[in-house]
């Protein structure tokens, strides 16, 4: 090979032209990938934070006239029971005499949605026969463990939940 054949290669055929150029689009985009999560932070120190989400009533206290009331409803795509039971309880929200318990409404047994029981003092799983108490107690199963409590608080005459 002389000195000028190495000054001046040989052109390159398509083959190998269309491979280095999937190499560099391969090996840039690679680059972009790696140093993305580095670039974040600074990108984000300039951008003002979000506002949280604006919370919204699921209830009002008057829908909880009597202990037994029982209101069913969904919140963030999920089901959610919300009591009013006769005394406080660990969870439970309280606005002088009113207290109120939210559960999910999904049975533990397998999941199906529970409804208000015939008697109207607890819930029922239609699925399997499940039982359980105004404030989600198992009371017969198949069901081993009680309908899972959710986090609930009382302003002024709106109820939230979560």
């Amino acid at each position: 090979m002389t000195q000028t054949d190495q000054l001046n290669p040989a052109p390159l055929d398509q083959n190998a032209a269309a491979r280095r150029t999937t190499v560099k689009l391969v090996g840039g985009a690679v680059l972009l990938t790696g140093c993305a999560p580095m670039m974040q932070p600074m990108m984000k120190a300039d951008m003002p934070a979000a506002a949280p989400p604006a919370s919204t009533a699921a209830a009002t206290l008057a829908a909880f006239p009597a202990v037994g009331s029982t209101v069913f409803l969904q919140q963030a795509g999920k089901g959610v029971v919300i009591a009013r039971i006769e005394a406080a309880q660990a969870g439970a929200a309280t606005s002088g005499d009113l207290h109120l318990i939210a559960l999910s409404d999904r049975c533990t047994h397998l999941g199906c949605g529970v409804q208000a029981a015939a008697s109207g003092s607890g819930y029922s799983c239609p699925c399997h026969g499940s039982a359980f108490t105004l404030t989600g107690d198992v009371v017969n199963g198949p069901a081993a463990r009680p309908l899972d409590r959710l986090a609930i608080r009382i302003e002024g005459q709106n109820v939230f939940v979560g």
